[in-house]
Formats: C-alpha cells, sequence, structure tokens
C-alpha cells in the first residue's frame, strides 16, 4: 500500500476514533453526573415523538412526565427512541437535576452505560485500525 494512502486513511481513521471517543466521553460523564448527582423519582409515558429514519422506518421518542419534589410537573422528550411504540401509562424511572428538572432523562442499563460503552469501543477500533494504517502491518510502503 503506498505511502500517502496509509497516511491519508490513518489519519482519517484516528480522526474518527476521536470524534466517536469524545462523544463517548461526554455521554459517559452525563451518565456518571446523573447517576451521582440526579434525583430520581416515577415518571409515565405519556405519548411519544415521531420521527422518521433515513429508510422511512418510524422511531418512537418516549415523551414522559413526572413530578419533582417541589410539585412540579415535568415533561420531557427521552434522550433514546426505537423502532417499537412505548405503551403510554407505563412507568418508568427517571433521573433529574434539581436544580433543572427539564434535563431529565429514562434511567436505563442501556441508556446510561452501555451505548457510550459501544461507542468508547468503536472508538477503540477505529484507532487501533488507524495505528495498523501508519505501521508496516499491511505490508511494506511502496
Amino acid at each position: 500500500m503506498p505511502i500517502t494512502a496509509r497516511i491519508i486513511g490513518g489519519t482519517l481513521m484516528l480522526l474518527s476514533g476521536g470524534a466517536f471517543g469524545a462523544g463517548a466521553i461526554y455521554m459517559l460523564r452525563k451518565s456518571f453526573n446523573r447517576a451521582n448527582n440526579g434525583v430520581r423519582t416515577q415518571g409515565i409515558i405519556v405519548g411519544s415523538d415521531v420521527s422518521r429514519k433515513g429508510s422511512g422506518q418510524r422511531v418512537y421518542t418516549p415523551m414522559v412526565e413526572f413530578e419533582t419534589r417541589n410539585g412540579e410537573k415535568i415533561t420531557f422528550t427521552a434522550s433514546i427512541g426505537s423502532t417499537a411504540e412505548p405503551r403510554v401509562g407505563r412507568k418508568v424511572k427517571v433521573s433529574y437535576f434539581a436544580d433543572n428538572p427539564q434535563d431529565a432523562d429514562i434511567v436505563s442499563l442501556l441508556r446510561s452505560w452501555l451505548l457510550p460503552g459501544f461507542v468508547l469501543f468503536i472508538a477503540a477500533a477505529f484507532i487501533v485500525f488507524s495505528l495498523m494504517f501508519f505501521t508496516a502491518f499491511f505490508g511494506t510502503a511502496t
């Protein structure tokens, strides 16, 4: 593989790995902060925000209502949706910040830790492959 192709390929993979890594670290920090400083309560799904993927498939993002310790009713749209329509009336665990109750989300292992962990894994893979491009792993430079 020509050296210019290695440099370009390695650089693009390194930049992609950095972008994925920054996104994962942001998600993990927010999850960690919410787990340590957030107020937990129970909410109820009151509807869903419907959008479409590029393929035309519908994505349903739950709209959740909960009551703060002060008795204020807050409605928010969850951070992650799915192709399955959420059941209206279903109770969910909610975490919010007392100083900003609008910054709330549904508490779940997937949303809080597995998704950011997966994105971090993808970032590491991009970085490893970029190092392979920069080294002689794929043959000698011509």
